[in-house]
């Protein structure tokens, strides 16, 4: 994942409609015809099925943005936040994809994507300019947090979605 620095604040409002707008591009690819018979299938022989992607998704997206809340209440440069690859949770999610239904998580993936631009749309421009420590990323802002880590990552799963789909 390449991750975006920013000179400038990102607007909350900007962040959260590209969030809300990836959101909607993903349910309308994930209800088209004959999606259900592929969502099993990753888009190469080694990388994640659809619906493993999702776990994550469900999983990771609020992850970063309770992330964000615990950068925010520490109100300390130095917090370190983050988590290994391998970390349970992490895991824990990818394999929840392969226990549900497409229609049960993409229940869950339109809530979490609409409580995480209400959180987005909720935090103050001094949170958003408060600072932790990434354990591999270092410094990163609560906003460049919220660019890299949900937003621009969201949308790099709906491309790999895409792609396993076979829908451009």
């Amino acid at each position: 994942m390449s991750m975006k620095h920013e000179n400038e604040l990102i607007s909350s409002e900007s962040q959260a409609r590209r969030l809300e707008e990836i959101g909607h591009k993903l349910v309308l690819l994930l209800q088209q015809p004959d999606v259900s018979r592929k969502v099993h299938n990753g888009y190469s022989e080694n990388e994640w099925s659809v619906m493993q992607i999702l776990g994550h998704m469900v999983e990771m997206i609020p992850f970063w943005t309770n992330h964000c809340y615990l950068i925010i209440a520490a109100n300390e440069e130095s917090f370190q936040f983050g988590r290994e690859l391998d970390a349970q949770e992490r895991v824990e999610g990818i394999n929840r994809g392969t226990n549900l239904e497409l229609d049960e998580i993409v229940i869950i993936l339109k809530q979490v994507i609409y409580e995480t631009i209400q959180a987005i749309r909720s935090m103050s421009i001094k949170d958003r300019g408060k600072k932790g420590f990434h354990i591999k990323f270092g410094q990163m802002t609560v906003a460049e947090v919220i660019e890299n880590l949900i937003v621009l990552h969201t949308e790099d799963h709906f491309d790999q979605i895409s792609s396993a789909l076979q829908i451009k």
